[in-house]
């Protein structure tokens, strides 16, 4: 799980997913205050958005991240974090209802098919549900 805590950004300005050392080169500020302890990243939530990494690949070695979409012999899957689990999860195209907790098991059947923010007519063609969508 090396991989945790590694990044990317959507940029809806120009529509495609970068490189987040790229992101941090342009419109990004980092904070820190002393007293708490506490860091924060100050950037244009209206242009970019920032994608966290699961830590876990694909049967191909590909890094999986929020927003991913994933593919198994039978489903489609779009890979959200779940606040009130505290964990990455797998929400299955056809239903709302179910959620399964995202894993080494249960990804290694998987391929990335796409991902949510530079995929929608993949999205729109396979009728997912999106929360929020």
């Amino acid at each position: 799980m090396q991989d945790r805590f590694k990044f990317r950004v959507f940029d809806k300005k120009e529509n495609k997913i970068i490189d987040f050392n790229d992101f941090k080169k342009g419109d990004i500020e980092f904070n820190f205050n002393p007293d708490t302890q506490e860091i924060w990243i100050e950037y244009d939530k209206s242009r970019y958005i920032i994608i966290q990494c699961t830590g876990l690949r694909d049967k191909n070695g590909t890094l999986i991240y929020e927003g991913d979409i994933l593919a198994d012999a039978k489903h489609k899957y779009v890979v959200e974090w779940s606040l009130s689990d505290g964990y990455f999860i797998r929400k299955p195209w056809i239903c709302e209802l179910f959620c399964y907790r995202i894993d080494k098991e249960t990804t290694r059947n998987t391929k990335i098919i796409g991902n949510i923010y530079e995929n929608a007519a993949l999205l729109r063609k396979y009728g997912a549900f999106m929360s929020g969508a």
